[in-house]
């Protein structure tokens, strides 16, 4: 019976978000009538809740989560010899018509569309109990605020350094069959934050589903990454605090490599916030890089040189293998390759979206910005302790400190997601080595497009044609 509410739920969904229409903003109005159906029982609003996880983790979006940001910037470098996936992306030269960013659009906005559908009618529901509906009001709030985060990252100007005017993506905050134009960055990071803030108070006395859903915690531990993004270092530091003081810790580096390819369904010691993926339903990301000729990117030698042998990640998310129909050695990333314990392990690994390593670099980032070098270098000390064996603690202060925790933010982070994001937010370009190829030991062929300016428009993301098409009112960004 379960099964069948979800699948109606999601078949309500769908024709919401999609009635036969190229706008992916535009929403009939007469579809109110079936959703309104849907949503008659406090179980309805649950399954729909977790629909929305299911969203978000499958489809385009997650390559969104994982993928791009590291395709754009400066960690990995095509594979050559494979199949030559992604070229558009990996070598800036997307435009409104790239199904990458019609995806990422399209697929973030049904998702939306989706929390927006449950949070119309949560407040005027009286089935089920008050913490009940809190809890699906919380959850819904955060995943609205997510995506809207994700979205304005990409088509939007940083906004530590975004006008009042510049503009950043629609912030739909009802179902809607208008026509909205975009809001500017800076209104978009306030609904984010007031998303978050309204699904943290929500969230705070309820007892936590578990890290594959959204939780008091989790909420703020994205809150300390909004806040990190905005440059508000203060909170970024105060809430990075909260969740460091809560009962996640870090994983040691024994058990570091076990923590990407054991089961991870009771995982909890470090994993905070995580999309589950299983057998039967996927996604599987590790077939986004995989260890065959046709795999898409492998790290580039100069990035992986970063590694030193003592560090427990090297071996943990690389592995040189030859490839019998080239002849070739590759360096494969191996971070997502298989999950051990289950018959069909291949390229299965949950999608992770928040952890207490960033936590922890994110409060060092903060405390370095707000002049507390000492603490900043102990939590900075506290990572790499858990990462090197036979690990001396290290004496930085002062710019030495800030260049440690942003290369131990590289090395850690690297393939989850970060990389393009944070060299926007830092005003870094996008440098590649060109003097090294995509074979393990540097050899082979270079990338021949291996500079990025920080004002280059490739910089944002093309709004996609099919939403300008219907929507007129969706202005597009500059170069496009």
């Amino acid at each position: 019976m379960k099964k069948i509410n979800i699948i109606y739920i999601y078949i309500i969904l769908v024709a919401i978000t999609f009635n036969a229409c190229e706008d992916f903003l535009d929403v009939q109005p007469e579809d109110k009538v079936s959703s309104d159906q849907a949503f008659s029982r406090i179980e309805d609003f649950q399954y729909a809740v977790d629909g929305l996880y299911n969203l978000i983790r499958s489809g385009g979006y997650n390559e969104s989560f994982v993928l791009y940001p590291d395709i754009l910037s400066d960690n990995i470098i095509m594979n050559f010899d494979g199949r030559k996936s992604y070229q558009a992306q990996y070598a800036w030269e997307y435009n409104s018509n790239d199904e990458a960013s019609q995806s990422l659009w399209s697929q973030g906005y049904f998702a939306i569309h989706s929390a927006n559908m449950i949070l119309d009618r949560i407040d005027e529901f009286t089935d089920g109990t008050l913490d009940e509906r809190n809890m699906i009001k919380g959850e819904a709030l955060a995943i609205r605020a997510l995506v809207h985060f994700d979205l304005v990252r990409y088509y939007g100007n940083p906004i530590h350094s975004a006008s009042t005017s510049d503009l950043g993506v629609p912030y739909m905050l009802t179902v809607s069959n208008e026509q909205p134009a975009r809001n500017t960055v800076v209104e978009c990071y306030q609904f984010i934050e007031d998303d978050l803030l309204a699904a943290e108070a929500l969230l705070e006395q309820m007892t936590a589903r578990g890290n594959n859903y959204f939780s008091a915690i989790s909420v703020k531990a994205l809150l300390a990454r909004v806040y990190l993004t905005m440059k508000d270092f203060t909170n970024a530091r105060d809430y990075a605090s909260e969740v460091i003081a809560s009962s996640y810790s870090l994983t040691d580096n024994t058990e570091f490599e076990a923590m990407w390819n054991e089961d991870q369904e009771n995982s909890g010691q470090e994993i905070i916030l995580k999309l589950r993926c299983t057998e039967k339903e996927g996604p599987r990301i590790g077939g986004l890089y995989g260890v065959t000729q046709s795999s898409e990117f492998i790290p580039t030698f100069e990035f992986y040189q970063m590694y030193s042998d003592n560090d427990v990640r090297k071996s943990a998310y690389f592995q040189v293998t030859e490839i019998p129909s080239t002849g070739n050695d590759y360096n494969f990333i191996v971070k997502y390759n298989a999950r051990e314990g289950v018959e069909d392990g291949l390229n299965l690994s949950d999608i992770v979206l928040i952890r207490l390593a960033e936590i922890y670099l994110i409060r060092a980032e903060a405390r370095a910005e707000l002049g507390d070098d000492a603490n900043s270098l102990a939590d900075l000390n506290a990572l790499r302790e858990n990462r090197y064996s036979s690990y001396i603690a290290g004496t930085e202060t002062g710019d030495d400190l800030k260049e440690a925790i942003q290369t131990e933010r590289r090395l850690e982070l690297a393939f989850e997601g970060h990389r393009w994001f944070d060299l926007k937010r830092l005003d870094i370009p996008v440098q590649r080595d060109d003097s090294y190829g995509h074979l393990f030991d540097g050899s082979g062929v270079t990338s021949t497009r291996t500079y990025l300016a920080v004002d280059a428009y490739q910089r944002l993301w093309p709004i996609p044609e099919s939403e300008r098409d219907g929507n007129p009112n969706c202005e597009q960004n500059t170069g496009y």
